[in-house]
C-alpha cells in the first residue's frame, strides 16, 4: 500500500512540475501578447510541428495508460506479486528446485513485460523528438533567412520572427523527450524493483523443493541398493 502511495506521488509530483514548467515557458511573453494553446503553438510552428503534436499525444497516451493499468491491477506491489507467484507455482509441476524456479522466472518475465508495455515506444518518441526537433529548426531557419534574403526592407521583427517560429520545433521536441524520459525513468524504476521482489519471491517458493544433484545422488543410491540385492 504504501508503495502505491508512492507511486501516486511520484507520478502527481511529476505531472505537476511538466505542467508549470509549460505555463512557465508560454506565459514567458509581453503582457499585450495574445495568450497561447496548444493548437496556436502548433499553428505558429508551422507544418513541421504536427508530427510534434501527435508524438506528443501518443506519448501521454502511454503514460496515462500505464497510470490507470498501475492504479487498477496494483501490479507493483508486494502482494501482488507474491499471490500471482504462488498462484503460478500451484500450477507448476516441478520435480526439483532447478525447474520450479525456471518456470516462476519465465512466468516472471510476463508479469514484467505486462508491466513494461508501451515504454519501448515511449522511449523511442524520446530518442527522436529532440532530432525531428532540430531537424525542424533548420528548415525553418533556412525558410527565414530566405525570407529575409527576398525581403526589400529588412527589419528587426522579421529576423526575429522567423528564428522564434524555426526555434519553437527545437522546444517543442525536447519538451516532449522530458516528458518521455521522466515517465520512462518512474516505470523502468518500478518495474526493475518487480523484478527484485519477484526473485526474492521464486527464492523463497522454491526452497522447500529438492536440487536435480540431490535426486541424482538418491536415484543412484536405490540403484545401487537395488543391484545389491538382486545379487
Amino acid at each position: 500500500m504504501k508503495k502505491q502511495k508512492k507511486i501516486y506521488s511520484i507520478t502527481s509530483l511529476t505531472i505537476f512540475i511538466i505542467y508549470f514548467l509549460t505555463v512557465s515557458i508560454l506565459s514567458a511573453q509581453e503582457s499585450s501578447a495574445p495568450s497561447k494553446t496548444f493548437f496556436s503553438v502548433i499553428k505558429e510552428g508551422g507544418i513541421l510541428m504536427i508530427p510534434l503534436g501527435i508524438l506528443l499525444l501518443i506519448a501521454l497516451t502511454i503514460v496515462f495508460e500505464r497510470i490507470f493499468y498501475i492504479i487498477k491491477t496494483k501490479s507493483y506491489s508486494l502482494n501482488k506479486i507474491k499471490n500471482e507467484l504462488e498462484f503460478a507455482a500451484g500450477k507448476i509441476k516441478a520435480e526439483c528446485r532447478e525447474d520450479l524456479e525456471e518456470d516462476l522466472k519465465y512466468y516472471l518475465n510476463g508479469y514484467i513485460t505486462k508491466q513494461e508495455k508501451g515504454l519501448n515506444l515511449l522511449h523511442t518518441i524520446g530518442n527522436i523528438s529532440p532530432l525531428y526537433g532540430f531537424f525542424g529548426t533548420v528548415i525553418g531557419m533556412i525558410e527565414a533567412f530566405s525570407s529575409i534574403a527576398a525581403a526589400s526592407d529588412i527589419n528587426a521583427n522579421i529576423v526575429a520572427s522567423g528564428i522564434s517560429t524555426a526555434l519553437l520545433t527545437t522546444a517543442g521536441g525536447l519538451a516532449i523527450a522530458l516528458v518521455c524520459f521522466v515517465f520512462h525513468g518512474i516505470f523502468g524504476y518500478y518495474s526493475k524493483k518487480t523484478e527484485e521482489n519477484g526473485m526474492c519471491f521464486v527464492e523463497l517458493l522454491s526452497q522447500d523443493k529438492p536440487r536435480m544433484a540431490d535426486l541424482l545422488l538418491q536415484f543412484n543410491k536405490e540403484e545401487t541398493i537395488a543391484e545389491q540385492k538382486n545379487e
